[in-house]
């Protein structure tokens, strides 16, 4: 075993709590570990704080200039278990 068995790698840092009207969660591609990836389809990691779970990219959308992004939090199976050990550092 590795120390690297004890990281997760996060591809969108979420806040599980901000659901728009269209019943997905949204978050800033800013928060994004690699923005390019971020696209429709794309099956990711995402966290909030030390929660995780596995989301799909439902679509991008701009306001006032800046991208956020809606996601869908994927369920029966696919959610992570909740971790007692540290995440990678966002770089």
């Amino acid at each position: 075993m590795t120390a690297d068995t004890d990281f997760v790698d996060v591809d969108l840092e979420v806040d599980f709590h901000s659901v728009d009207e269209t019943g997905y969660l949204w978050t800033r591609l800013s928060d994004a570990r690699d923005p390019s990836l971020i696209k429709p389809g794309v099956v990711l990691v995402v966290a909030d704080g030390e929660a995780l779970a596995m989301g799909r990219i439902v679509d991008l959308f701009e306001v006032d200039g800046k991208t956020f992004v809606h996601v869908e939090v994927l369920r029966h199976g696919r959610r992570l278990r909740r971790l007692r050990r540290p995440l990678r550092p966002r770089h």
